[in-house]
């Protein structure tokens, strides 16, 4: 009935409710049902399948054991195979790979860690149980189907290298009011979205957990961006930077209506976090204009456009 009368601060209080009782709400157009929120693992040929991002153990204690980690992230339409592909044969030899994956998925490629779970793990999820797994200094996050023309950890290195900056990527967004948000050329932007981006392996383990809540990659990128960057009304806020990177994003022919309604979801989600955050806002670009009213470019409107909040997913 929350939703009904789009009350949604009671919606989502009623769903962290439920969900502290030990089930999930499984969205299906305006219905929904229940489901326990975190299945048991099992095991399978000795090989542990994971429920929750919590029974993935955790290296947070370990230090650095490479330079970067590879984190593929599963959840998107890209081909997960020509990824690895290519960053087996562009990319560093040197880095660790993670992937998060269902358990009826396989991917091959020397040296990739799996994380197999009992059910999909939203993009946020999968991010965390990424990172609890992850040894590399820095986290080199790549939605399948990126294809690699050159190892992009030097030039993502070097921009992180300087300790200003929270989180490094190939492509940007701005927001002057942190509602609506615009796509940004390279330099200074507000947060990034999903393709390929980077951030520093202690800052995740300070600041994470990910919003579990998040289901799509473009909407983690934006939503970690931003919170990595954030230190408060009373210090300056550290930046978000979009490089030109040596890989090829995939294309998209347009989000098909689940795709969407998770965005618009995500969107709202992202709006209600951040939206007070003033001091996270960007100026205006000279000659004082923002093309688009989204992260993709076009305009971008959700459920919460009735209350003035659009946000990048």
């Amino acid at each position: 009935m929350a939703r009904a009368a789009r009350d949604w601060p009671t919606a989502d209080a009623l769903k962290a409710r439920l969900e502290s009782h030990g089930w999930r709400v499984v969205d299906h157009g305006t219905a929904f049902e229940l489901q326990p929120a975190r299945p048991a693992d099992v095991v399978e040929h000795g090989e542990v399948i994971y429920g929750a991002v919590e029974s993935v153990p955790s290296r947070s204690q370990a230090p650095d054991g490479v330079a970067a980690t590879f984190v593929i992230m599963s959840g998107g339409p890209g081909d997960l195979d020509t990824t690895i592909a290519s960053m087996a044969a562009h990319g560093s030899t040197a880095a660790q790979v993670v992937v998060v994956i269902p358990r009826d998925r396989t991917v091959e490629g020397p040296g990739v860690e799996t994380i197999r779970t009992v059910q999909p793990f939203s993009a946020g999820d999968a991010l965390s149980a990424a990172i609890r797994r992850s040894v590399g200094g820095l986290l080199v996050v790549i939605d399948p189907g990126v294809v690699f023309r050159a190892d992009p950890i030097p030039a993502l290195a070097e921009a992180l290298a300087d300790a200003s900056v929270a989180i490094a990527g190939g492509e940007g967004v701005l927001s002057t009011d942190m509602q609506r948000y615009h796509p940004a050329g390279l330099g200074d932007v507000t947060t990034l979205r999903s393709g390929c981006y980077a951030f520093r392996r202690a800052d995740a383990i300070e600041r994470g957990p990910i919003d579990g809540r998040l289901h799509l990659p473009g909407s983690v990128a934006a939503w970690w961006g931003l919170r990595l960057r954030d230190e408060g009304p009373a210090r300056p806020p550290r930046r978000a930077l979009a490089l030109r990177l040596p890989v090829e994003l995939p294309e998209t022919d347009g989000a098909e209506a689940e795709h969407a309604r998770l965005a618009r979801r995500d969107a709202y989600r992202i709006a209600r976090r951040f939206r007070g955050c003033a001091w996270l806002a960007s100026e205006l670009p000279p000659g004082g204009r923002l093309v688009g009213d989204g992260a993709d470019g076009d305009d971008h409107h959700d459920d919460a456009d009735e209350q003035g909040d659009t946000a990048p997913a």
